[in-house]
């Protein structure tokens, strides 16, 4: 689910795009540090996948999903945080 399909779209704030994944097991998937620091900081979203992949082509990113996206299943079944970068996928506790 895209965050376009919540009431306010691109507009949501992020605590309530955290509150919504939270309510509904879902995972967050950004680019936005922010979510980072919310999940270091007070333990939400409750699972969190961030892109630091830096600017690239949106090809570039979708085939770096397709490529991983069986490593980022497996990660995100064992941790609660993982990260998808350029050199691969780290998990963290």
């Amino acid at each position: 689910m895209h965050v376009e399909a919540l009431p306010q779209g691109d507009e949501t704030p992020d605590r309530e795009i955290v509150k919504y994944a939270d309510e509904n097991d879902l995972i967050v998937v950004t680019k936005d540090v922010d979510f980072h620091y919310s999940f270091i900081n007070v333990g939400n979203p409750k699972r969190l996948l961030l892109v630091t992949t830096g600017n690239i082509k949106n090809r570039q990113l979708f085939d770096l999903f397709r490529k991983n996206h069986l490593l980022i299943k497996l990660a995100l079944e064992r941790s609660h945080f993982v990260e998808l970068s350029n050199d691969g996928i780290t998990e963290y506790p």
